[in-house]
């Protein structure tokens, strides 16, 4: 079934666009620019395209855990797919398991592919990767239990679809797409480090200058991996 559900997702132009292409190339052309590679004194001295990489990365895995996943569940909710399943010994939870897996699977190597084209173009890896992976790990988990709570309150795969488009802008504001975390007002960073995606991009950050995120940061990526988990499991329906 995983296999099947790889075979699907690749023929998803929405996937292979904006979940693969789009980020992977971003972050090339933004590696390719010169200016863009040279550290920085007013960035403690990173890179542009070193700043952006977590910000990058986290849109990848939010649009393949918010966007795709609550689409991918819910238009099989929608079709019937789910209920006939539960009749099979290929249960619905093999199924569920199968869509998380093979989306999980997508955004892990788009992230890895990211955090490595710097070193291709001669900025260098980050300063730590192990925290920087570890970041993005829990970031996913935060990100799929979010989008597994918008496909146990959306009755239709259109709502679902809609929900994560208006709920990914502010996972990409806070991880500091367009304005730098560092930029923002202090009463306004604090906000974002409550959300994932935030402290997840903080995090990140801090493994570029081989630091280790904080426990307050784990603590409230965890905290919403949890908390979205446990209500999507109370709320999820099969038909």
């Amino acid at each position: 079934m995983t296999r099947h559900e790889a075979q699907l997702l690749v023929r998803e132009p929405a996937l292979v666009a904006w979940g693969v292409a789009v980020p992977v190339l971003a972050n090339l052309m933004l590696n390719l620019i010169p200016g863009t590679r040279q550290p920085q004194e007013v960035l403690d001295g990173l890179s542009w395209s070193q700043l952006y990489a977590p910000t990058i990365a986290l849109f990848t895995l939010s649009i393949v855990a918010v966007q795709l996943l609550p689409t991918t569940l819910g238009t099989y909710r929608q079709d019937g797919i789910l209920r006939r399943l539960r009749t099979t010994p290929a249960s619905a939870a093999v199924l569920l398991g199968a869509v998380c897996l093979v989306l999980s699977a997508v955004g892990l190597l788009v992230t890895a592919v990211i955090m490595a084209t710097p070193a291709l173009t001669g900025v260098g890896l980050p300063g730590n990767p192990v925290p920087f992976a570890l970041a993005a790990a829990l970031a996913l988990v935060a990100f799929v239990a979010i989008g597994a709570l918008i496909t146990a309150v959306a009755p239709t795969a259109r709502l679902a679809a809609g929900i994560g488009a208006c709920v990914t802008p502010v996972l990409w504001f806070a991880s500091g797409m367009w304005v730098p975390i560092g930029a923002m007002p202090g009463w306004l960073a604090r906000v974002c480090e409550l959300i994932p995606s935030g402290a997840a991009g903080r995090a990140m950050q801090l493994a570029m200058f081989d630091q280790w995120p904080s426990l307050g940061q784990l603590v409230v990526i965890a905290t919403w991996a949890v908390c979205c988990g446990v209500l999507a499991a109370r709320w999820f329906r099969w038909e």
